[in-house]
């Protein structure tokens, strides 16, 4: 729109179509930046400073990814970010099998799992599964998205 009004401002004044200075088209009157805000402080090396608040967290955060591989890292990667903003304990993802990929692989199938928990171990709380008395908890019946057929049994 800015690029639209200065060309046709700039003929309207010359009264002419000839040719002009191009540079005149790329600059900008109110260079001002946007106002951004950090949504978070990030510490040195984006590590805490603190200790976490406690060992198992706020809760724990079930995650079950489909799609193929690029779809099911993304998923892990905002379940880690998810799980450390909310000092969460995140359970191991699992991966729905997909009839399009063909692929039943989980999660320890693909990353080396204990590598996974001790690199993360400083941001996030990483569990294998959820404890025995949160496994029998009805999940539908909570409104969770996450079903009793995402966990192993």
């Amino acid at each position: 729109e800015i690029l639209l009004y200065m060309a046709v401002s700039s003929q309207i004044q010359t009264g002419s179509s000839e040719e002009h200075d191009d540079t005149v088209f790329w600059t900008q009157e109110n260079l001002t930046p946007p106002m951004w805000k950090p949504c978070s402080s990030p510490t040195e090396l984006m590590r805490p400073q603190q200790p976490r608040v406690n060992a198992t967290g706020t809760g724990f955060i079930l995650v079950s990814a489909s799609g193929g591989l690029n779809q099911q890292r993304v998923a892990v990667c905002n379940a880690v970010a998810v799980a450390s903003m909310l000092d969460a304990t995140l359970v191991i993802p699992r991966f729905r099998f997909s009839k399009i990929w063909k692929d039943s692989s989980q999660f320890g199938d693909i990353y080396q799992e204990e590598t996974f928990m001790s690199i993360l171990k400083d941001d996030v709380n990483i569990v294998k599964d959820l404890p025995s008395h949160l496994k029998s908890l009805k999940l539908k019946a909570i409104g969770s998205v996450v079903t009793g057929e995402d966990l192993p049994k």
